[in-house]
């Protein structure tokens, strides 16, 4: 498969640039073949203005299969942020959402609440986003076991601030100064938390979330070539 073709599709899905294309074996049993020869040119947008054969006439066969791997975008970044309480001035909420990486506290990258009785920080993407998975950096110059046993919380509501929605995973450890990636299924939610189910004190040095703007789905003005009546 060409990069264009594998460029489009992605941007159709709304899962950001094509990273990779691989052959595979693997397919889904029973599933229909809609399209065949697709061929996208660079200023090709959406699959509908990529030419191919005829609709539903194909001659596909296992060797013809390809997995394409698409860069999803950080939607953290666009948010907001607050939480729980604040330590000091280095310790502020947005930290956790500005981009870096940067483990050192008193770089002012960190965010830091207070001794709480759970301590919580929570995300505001402002609109309903797809989460398929949440990245969380660990303070590096202390206390790294602080994340030990946080809940990642993806959800719309604002009960009890947020930390009542689904469950995407629970952060068993993530070592000093590093970064560890959590799977979320696909859960649908404005809101992301991490919050500690007990007393403590929470510090991030930076929560990235991969995922898709679900409004887009219903958006009748996108062109849609993958399901046909």
């Amino acid at each position: 498969m060409e990069t264009n073709t594998a460029s489009v599709i992605c941007q159709q899905l709304d899962c950001g640039k094509s990273r990779t294309v691989s052959n595979t074996e693997s397919r889904l049993k029973g599933a229909p073949n809609w399209l065949d020869i697709v061929k996208c040119r660079p200023h090709d947008s959406t699959l509908c203005q990529c030419p191919s054969s005829p609709w539903g006439k194909n001659k596909c066969d296992d060797g013809e299969v390809a997995l394409i791997t698409c860069e999803q975008k950080n939607v953290a970044l666009k948010g907001t942020a607050t939480q729980s309480s604040q330590y000091d001035s280095y310790g502020a909420a947005g930290n956790a959402i500005d981009g870096n990486r940067n483990t050192k506290y008193t770089d002012g990258s960190c965010t830091h609440t207070k001794q709480d009785s759970k301590p919580w920080w929570r995300l505001d993407l402002q609109d309903v986003f797809t989460v398929t998975s949440v990245t969380i950096t660990n303070r590096g110059d202390c206390c790294s076991k602080r994340i030990n046993g946080a809940e990642i919380r993806v959800g719309n509501s604002l009960d009890d601030n947020g930390n009542q929605n689904p469950l995407c995973a629970v952060v068993p450890s993530i070592a000093a100064g590093q970064s560890s990636s959590f799977q979320c299924n696909w859960t649908m939610g404005r809101y992301v938390n991490v919050v500690l189910p007990k007393p403590g004190i929470l510090t991030l040095c930076e929560v990235e979330v991969n995922g898709h703007d679900s409004s887009g789905w219903y958006n009748p003005e996108r062109c849609f070539c993958l399901i046909s009546y």
